[in-house]
């Protein structure tokens, strides 16, 4: 058994071991032990854990060319993984197939209802930080989407222009504000957010009248808008200000 990896001040407290094969053609298993804010992961000299290996037919594809056996197709290793992680909100146990992917067949997840939080007051603030409308989210804790909208095209924006990374595209951006509550608990246990501090969290909301950045045009497409935590006691302006300014906008002047 050697040791690969080892980290000692992780910013997840979280407790857990658990056994792994290999990625691909990895045949080698791995070890993983957390233990609060350490971590350790060691590569195991024998293979315990053996990874699925399931026959994928590619013979109805135009591309595909039979191979040393005459097949059309390939051998794809499905990993495995077993043991359990304690998380400050949930476990999770492993129990088979790990297809990297949501939901995992291979792992199942218990939610604490004390350690969840839930949104108790979502509202759409004007430039000064006033209220202009407040919005619930359903019985069932799922967002309205038609109320949120609503809202948006209710409250006043902001309109800036300014430049894009290249220092010659000009760019229109109109930005607004919200802030919601959070509070902990659900169903049966939604006494304790009465018992500890609930969370309050302000969001600056940014829509460009173009796609931006690097990227743009590509076929990947550039940005054309965003939401981002505002910092405690940040104003509306500084809070763009300082995400354009760490995007690369330049010449940033606000026209109404």
């Amino acid at each position: 058994m050697k040791l690969t990896e080892y980290v000692k001040d992780r910013s997840e407290v979280q407790f857990g071991i658990w056994i792994q094969s290999g990625y691909d053609n990895e045949r080698e298993n791995q070890l993983a032990i957390y233990f609060g804010r350490r971590c350790w992961w060691f590569k195991l000299d024998k293979a315990i854990v053996k990874p699925t290996e399931k026959w994928v037919d590619t013979s109805h594809y135009d591309w595909a060319k039979p191979g040393p056996d005459g097949r059309c197709g390939y051998t794809n290793l499905i990993r495995k993984h077993y043991g359990f992680s304690l998380h400050p909100d949930c476990i999770r146990i492993f129990h088979g197939e790990n297809n990297d992917c949501w939901p995992d067949p291979g792992q199942s997840s218990w939610y604490f209802p004390w350690a969840q939080m839930r949104r108790v007051r979502h509202e759409f603030l004007d430039a000064d930080g006033d209220v202009i409308v407040s919005v619930s989210d359903k019985l069932n804790g799922a967002l309205d989407f038609d109320a949120i909208r609503a809202a948006e095209e209710m409250t006043p924006k902001l309109t800036y222009k300014m430049l894009d990374f290249d220092k010659k595209t000009e760019v229109t951006a109109k930005i607004h504000q919200t802030e919601s509550q959070y509070r902990y608990g659900e169903k049966w246990a939604k006494f304790v957010g009465y018992l500890v501090p609930s969370k309050t969290y302000r969001h600056i909301h940014v829509d460009y009248d173009k796609e931006t950045g690097p990227e743009r045009g590509s076929w990947k497409g550039g940005t054309t808008g965003y939401t981002a935590p505002m910092l405690k006691g940040e104003s509306l302006e500084e809070a763009f200000y300082r995400l354009s300014c760490r995007d690369g906008f330049s010449d940033i002047r606000l026209v109404c």
